[in-house]
């Protein structure tokens, strides 16, 4: 049988919990994170243009420059990813109706109560009805097939994709990374489909010896 929670103990750790994650969200907001989102995604946007479009042979100073940047773009990853994963499974734990009777929370999307009043922006949603990574990738080319040559957005391969912006622009960032996708720049938005097939080249005929 299991025991009862005992409440003391929960009130102590949440409130523990939402001191350290308010203290967590002023630093990113200390730091500009919010404000660097956009200049973080158009450099991504010009790096990833200018390495599939650069005809061979690449200088090798640009080479260097686009292995240190993707070596230095992965550490970074690896230090946020987990920190999006808990976030994520945190933004789970807010009743559906703060205000009225308890009940388990339902919406993975759902915002929980930060320490000051603050209520933190709906998170991506995920979970068990939440398309994955290789879902996803899916349904984006997909959609980018049955568009053909028309370019599409983030937002509306997302939409087509059933994601959260992030998620489809992480699967697009691998297609375009191994070039099943290339990336077209519209004023300031970047749009996207597939890379078109190069014609395969028809050798010319054979004619045999002692004809003329």
């Amino acid at each position: 049988m299991t025991r009862p929670v005992d409440q003391d103990n929960v009130v102590q750790s949440t409130g523990a919990a939402a001191q350290a994650l308010d203290h967590l969200e002023r630093a990113l907001e200390t730091a500009g994170f919010l404000e660097g989102r956009s200049s973080y995604r158009r450099m991504a946007e010009v790096l990833l243009a200018q390495r599939l479009s650069a005809n061979p042979p690449v200088d090798p100073r640009a080479l260097a420059g686009f292995e240190q940047i993707a070596l230095t773009a992965g550490r970074i990853y690896a230090m946020l990813q987990p920190y999006v994963e808990v976030m994520r499974s945190l933004a789970t734990l807010a009743p559906d109706e703060p205000d009225g009777p308890e009940t388990r929370p339902t919406t993975p999307g759902a915002t929980a109560p930060g320490t000051t009043g603050r209520r933190t922006a709906p998170v991506g949603a995920t979970g068990p009805g939440t398309p994955g990574t290789e879902a996803v990738r899916a349904a984006v080319l997909a959609e980018l097939r049955r568009r053909g040559r028309r370019a599409a957005s983030v937002s509306v391969l997302a939409r087509s994709a059933h994601s959260s912006t992030e998620a489809a622009e992480a699967v697009l960032a691998g297609l375009v990374g191994d070039g099943t996708v290339q990336v077209r720049t519209v004023g300031s938005e970047s749009r996207y489909l597939l890379t078109a097939p190069q014609p395969a080249r028809r050798a010319a005929p054979r004619t045999a010896r002692g004809t003329r």
